[in-house]
């Protein structure tokens, strides 16, 4: 069960809440042991928060198909 109190928001340099949105990358890592997720939200993906050796990730992107529709890719490894 999500909980929210568990979640971690950080904005990576020239990123805010609500800006930009398109081009937008997330980098979701969590922790095995406290059940913590950390999610970095910004124009590139948080790679020094990466680690494929002992955790699964999930990397998603905003994208815009025709100028009119937003889509949200996800890649989960």
């Amino acid at each position: 069960m999500f909980n929210a109190a568990k979640l971690s928001t950080k904005y990576l340099p020239f990123v805010t809440e609500g800006l930009p949105v398109d081009g937008r990358k997330y980098t979701l890592t969590h922790s095995d042991v406290t059940g913590e997720l950390f999610l970095s939200i910004g124009n590139h993906y948080d790679l020094p928060a990466i680690n494929l050796k002992i955790r699964d990730e999930v990397l998603a992107k905003w994208t815009s198909k025709l100028l009119l529709v937003k889509i949200l890719f996800l890649k989960i490894f």
